[in-house]
């Protein structure tokens, strides 16, 4: 609510002064778009989307890497609304356009390829989408490294491919690695990590081994609860509840494990807990309004919190970045238990 009518404003600026016809005016439609897109705005994002591709094309031509770029976010709109047909030629012609002009070894190239897999997947294309995945994977090794988390986005997605075809022996070490790189690289209480570990859990559900599932299903539900109440201080009420409604399959995925493997009785709190966590932080954030020091302390260390959350550690500051979330998550449990004396 409060970034809105400042894209919207530098868009105006830029329509002025620059003219329609200008890359930097295409630059500030594509990040009023995309502030759209990230609130399933899809219509209002798509129109923006389209016109920042024909900017482009016009003013950059067809061959630029900034028109695979519209070309690329434009075909990932679609996917994320399963309109694959839709998405296909774009995700082709942005991957043709890179393979020219950035070549086949190139991050930007790779993230292309599995976009273009991704697609394949979802419309069952399976033997297409593994050349591509495994193609994306050898260059992400190559340039990225083993330990990148773009690397153990395709280790992952090969992963669930072969999941998916049933060649349980070829998949579930590619699922366990893709978990150890989310580990190591983004920390154990990172929202990918969170998600490495229901896919890892879901493929053991799968085969009827709930026992193995329940542990990882559990923590990825932690894992998710807690970086939902942490980043309530810097969202919207209504990103709020669009996160939560995104992020309550950890939720269902943990139920039904635990209802086949007929452990349902630990599913209670964590309904219970689920439902009115919103209109909880809520009050809270209320409760935290005034001069009071004490209060202004709390909330300060909520918002440090919440922001680190939202953040990647970078390589090989894991141990620090872990440690920072520690040390602010014990300095608001102290301050939250000092506040409750005064407000009971």
């Amino acid at each position: 609510a409060k970034a809105e009518p400042l894209f919207v404003e530098a868009l105006q600026i830029r329509r002025e002064v620059l003219g329609n016809k200008h890359p930097y005016t295409a630059i500030s439609v594509i990040r009023l778009a995309h502030h759209y897109s990230a609130q399933a705005q899809y219509f209002r994002a798509e129109i923006l989307y389209l016109e920042a591709l024909k900017i482009n094309r016009e003013t950059l031509g067809s061959k630029h890497p900034n028109t695979a770029s519209c070309l690329g976010t434009l075909g990932l709109l679609y996917s994320n609304q399963s309109q694959y047909a839709k998405a296909e030629p774009l995700y082709l012609e942005a991957l043709d356009i890179k393979r020219e002009v950035l070549g086949n070894k190139n991050p930007d190239t790779a993230n292309s390829i599995n976009s273009l897999a991704v697609v394949y997947y979802h419309q069952a294309q399976y033997a297409k989408s593994e050349i591509l995945y495994l193609e994306a994977l050898k260059i992400r090794r190559e340039i990225l490294g083993n330990t990148h988390p773009d690397t153990a986005e395709s280790v992952n997605n090969l992963g669930q491919l072969y999941e998916q075809q049933v060649q349980y022996p070829k998949a579930e070490p590619l699922l366990i690695e893709a978990l150890k790189i989310n580990r190591g690289v983004l920390g154990n209480n990172h929202p990918t990590t969170a998600k490495s570990m229901v896919n890892l859990a879901t493929f053991y559900s799968n085969q009827a081994k709930y026992a193995k599932a329940e542990p990882l299903y559990l923590e990825a539900l932690k894992i998710s609860t807690a970086h939902l109440q942490a980043t309530a201080i810097i969202q919207s009420e209504n990103a709020q509840i669009l996160m939560a409604n995104n992020d309550k399959f950890y939720l269902n995925t943990f139920l039904t494990n635990a209802l086949d493997n007929h452990t349902p009785g630990g599913g209670y709190d964590h309904v219970l807990s689920w439902k009115g966590m919103i209109y909880r932080r809520q009050n809270l954030l209320r409760a935290l309004q005034g001069n009071d020091p004490l209060k202004k302390e709390l909330s300060d260390t909520i918002r440090q919190l919440a922001t680190l959350l939202n953040s990647t550690p970078k390589p090989g500051e894991v141990n620090q970045y872990e440690a920072k979330v520690r040390a602010l998550s014990e300095k608001k449990e102290d301050l939250e238990k000092e506040l409750a004396k005064q407000i009971p």
